[in-house]
């Protein structure tokens, strides 16, 4: 006689219904533009203002002293003009080099400069005089829609957007036309003793119609790009004209996108123009509205941010999540690719709305500090921090049997867990009703890391064995889904979960409020539950079936 072994398993995806609060942490800066760090290990903030001050301030956000000042002859700060982008070479500690975007005065053009720190490591004011131009564009016939931020890829190249010249609607054309580095994100390779270089591998370097700079076209005012330091792919928050605010996303080293300004705003055509399957659609978009705006997830000129990627262990619950927010409306966004690819983005996306984030002034730039921790200015002048409310429930990765001998070892995968007490192993014979047969006290490991608990249970013969493991954790609100999984029983056919659930071979999903069974939430069809719920202990609840079968040998 021998045991046959049939393995069927139930995967649990948990995400937090995270939300986001700003805490003001500093004053006076001016109107903010950018935030970032140099990458030397210092942890030293630095805060860019619209005048054309760039502030050093310490990790405790104490103030260091200046590292740029641009005079009034030297810099136009009227309309949406000024110092608008600010990005320290990645080697920076040792030749001192940092780029500025800004508007020179008496002009509408968009000039990218570089300057010199004789000391990266002190807290010096650089001179002007080592300022070295590396790029003026000078097509803008208006004063708005200047873009300006920069960032460096992972690749070592400098990226930046530019706006489209101004004025509503694209009156240059300015979107669509490949001769005008307007509308557009440029790469180009600075490390060069000329003012820069074209990559070889920039998308349109053999396309005689669009010049050598261009990575993207079709931006109508990109305001604020960044690079999710985990996976170099690249987020780009692009103002709307009438209807729609977008975000964009490109997997890292994706570019020569048309995003499609001004035939297209967000998912919608602009202004009647015929829509083309070349354009790239958005990942998200969202709708605007008037002041005072007080409806969650509309707004009227979105400011991007940044995947966070930080360690705080109160921040887990962003771990992932795109956060950027609206500068009029003040709501906020959280939102992640589930898909892990660059298809079925719009399927795969998970959004959280943050209504009214508690600023004293409109958002008007995002920054990721060295340590991963993010942080937003205000044009009120106010710096402050991003930070959850709510902390990150389990993330159940997978759980299995394997037969060993006469008894099953049971297993799963768990990431990223906050405050777990401990897994309850249940048994039961039909499914319904189970009794506790052990317990696993949780064992802390860093945020991000796998882990691997095992169970060794014996098995009777001919019966039919339904196990949970129950974890127990201490977090306030939880948002439930169900995840799709492929399994691979002992005979080598393939299921998903909801292929499973089709079949007829799992019966039960169950998510528990209270330790009361009688309390059970049960679940019996194959469509994705969402539900939120408001307790103060929550059991959690991944299960599959073991059926054991006496045939002869």
């Amino acid at each position: 006689m021998r045991l046959i072994l049939l393995v069927l398993c139930v995967g649990l995806w948990l995400s937090a219904s995270a939300q986001i609060q700003y805490t003001t942490i500093k004053s006076g800066l001016g109107t903010i533009t950018d935030i970032t760090h140099a990458g030397d290990g210092s942890q030293r903030i630095f805060v860019a203002n619209k005048t054309g001050t760039i502030s050093i301030l310490s990790d405790s956000y104490s103030t260091l002293g200046v590292l740029l000042s641009l005079p009034s002859g030297m810099i136009s700060t009227a309309s949406e003009k000024g110092l608008l982008g600010l990005a320290f070479h990645p080697d920076f500690k040792t030749n001192g080099y940092f780029f500025v975007n800004y508007n020179p005065a008496g002009t509408n053009y968009t000039r990218i400069s570089r300057f010199t720190a004789a000391d990266p490591a002190s807290n010096n004011t650089v001179s002007l005089a080592t300022e070295k131009i590396i790029l003026t564009i000078t097509g803008a016939a208006n004063t708005n829609h200047k873009a300006g931020d920069l960032a460096f890829g992972p690749d070592g190249y400098l990226y930046f957007g530019t706006g489209d010249g101004g004025g509503g609607g694209d009156p240059q054309g300015s979107g669509q036309n490949g001769n005008s580095l307007l509308a557009k994100i440029l790469r180009i390779d600075i490390n060069t003793t000329s003012p820069y270089a074209i990559p070889s591998s920039n998308p349109f370097v053999s396309n005689p119609a669009i010049l050598d700079e261009i990575w993207d076209i079709g931006l109508r005012n990109p305001w604020r790009i960044s690079f999710d330091r985990q996976t170099g792919d690249l987020w780009i928050g692009d103002v709307g004209q009438n209807a729609r605010e977008e975000i964009d996303f490109e997997p890292a080293g994706t570019g020569g996108k048309n995003y499609g300004w001004n035939c297209r705003e967000g998912f919608s055509s602009y202004n009647g123009c015929a829509m083309s399957p070349s354009f790239s659609e958005p990942i998200f978009d969202y709708g605007r509205c008037n002041d005072p705006c007080s409806t969650p997830g509309l707004g009227r000129s979105v400011t991007g941010g940044f995947v966070y990627r930080g360690t705080k262990a109160s921040n887990a619950s962003m771990l992932g999540y795109y956060i950027f927010a609206d500068y009029l409306s003040r709501h906020g966004w959280l939102i992640k690719n589930n898909s892990g690819s660059a298809s079925g983005l719009r399927q795969a996306l998970e959004v959280i709305t943050v209504n009214k984030l508690t600023t004293t002034g409109g958002i008007t730039s995002f920054g990721e500090l060295e340590n991963g921790e993010i942080m937003a200015g205000l044009d009120n002048g106010e710096l402050g921090t991003i930070n959850a409310t709510a902390a990150l429930p389990i993330r159940m990765l997978s759980f299995q049997g394997v037969k060993e001998r006469d008894q099953v070892v049971l297993s799963w995968t768990t990431v990223s867990e906050i405050n777990t007490l401990q897994y309850d192993i249940e048994r039961s014979g039909d499914g319904l009703h189970f009794d506790k047969i052990g317990k696993f006290y949780y064992v802390s490991v860093p945020i991000g890391i796998k882990y691997n608990p095992k169970w060794g249970i014996e098995l009777e013969a001919g019966a039919v064995n339904n196990f949970f493991v129950k974890y127990t954790d201490d977090e306030m609100q939880f948002f439930y889904n169900v995840k799709e999984y492929t399994f691979i029983p002992y005979w080598g056919l393939s299921y998903t979960f909801f292929d499973m659930l089709e079949l007829g071979y799992v019966k039960h999903i169950y998510l528990s409020k209270f330790a009361d069974y009688s309390n059970w939430w049960e679940q019996t069809h194959g469509i994705e539950p969402s539900i939120f719920f408001k307790y103060n202990v929550w059991y959690v609840y991944a299960s599959f079936k073991i059926r054991l079968s006496k045939r002869d040998e």
